[in-house]
Parts: structure tokens; C-alpha cells; sequence
């Protein structure tokens, strides 16, 4: 919303991939980030978070069973 306030003429395309890229710019895992960017085709900024999140959560799940 605040990125339709600062930029009210961009078309929604172009505002979706200004928040993808803020989104990938703030991720610390480097793999994660690389992974999101490079391996997975997402055309909207849910779809970036949510793929993120899953991939987090099975490698938190993977070295978990890895620990045991």
C-alpha cells in the first residue's frame, strides 16, 4: 500500500517486481534468497513469501532430523 502511495502511476506489473526485489533484497539466507530468485517462477509478491516460507520451513525440518 505504501508502495502505491509512493509510486501511483507504476502498473501493477512493474509494482510487483519492485516488491519481489525489496522482498529478495531483505532475505539474510543467502541460499534461500538464491533459491527464491533463480529456481522458483513467482508472479506475485504472495507467491514469493509463501514459497520462501515452505522452503524454510523443510530445510529447518531436514536438519532437525539430521541433529537426531
Amino acid at each position: 500500500m505504501l508502495n502505491d502511495r509512493e509510486h501511483p502511476h507504476r502498473d501493477r506489473r512493474t509494482r510487483d517486481e519492485d516488491l519481489f526485489r525489496r522482498f529478495l533484497d531483505g532475505l539474510q539466507d543467502e541460499e534461500v534468497r538464491f533459491e527464491a530468485e533463480y529456481h522458483k517462477e513467482t508472479t506475485t509478491i504472495d507467491e514469493a513469501v509463501y514459497n520462501v516460507v515452505t522452503l524454510m520451513q523443510t530445510r529447518a525440518g531436514f536438519e532437525g532430523e539430521r541433529g537426531h
